[in-house]
């Protein structure tokens, strides 16, 4: 799925993301998506201070032509169950590969 949840790019836009679904999803309907915990690329420096860890910027270049810079994001599991309780889902990791990297299932409670 390659960290399908990412292309909300930031923490605030996930939250706006989860608030959203409310309104397109029954409840017991369900989001699907991966995503990894990043952290490991901090192993020799210091988490950034001035935004999650998590929170990439990216940008695309294909020979001497480059895309405008773009926002990703990798959210670790612990605050993926924290933000995504505050906003009512139920979470479930289904899966973990033993690299950081897992799938998750997001039911609507409402």
């Amino acid at each position: 799925m390659m960290n399908g949840i990412g292309v909300v790019g930031t923490l605030a836009k996930f939250e706006q993301f989860l608030i959203h679904l409310k309104d397109l999803l029954y409840s017991g309907g369900q989001v699907l998506f991966d995503s990894s915990d990043i952290r490991y690329l901090y192993k020799k420096t210091e988490l950034p201070i001035d935004h999650y860890y998590g929170e990439i910027k990216y940008q695309f270049q294909y020979e001497a032509q480059k895309g405008k810079w773009f926002k990703w994001l990798y959210i670790d599991q612990e605050l993926l169950i924290d933000l995504s309780t505050k906003h009512g889902w139920i979470t479930q990791i289904l899966y973990q590969d033993g690299h950081d990297q897992y799938l998750a299932r997001l039911i609507n409670t409402v």
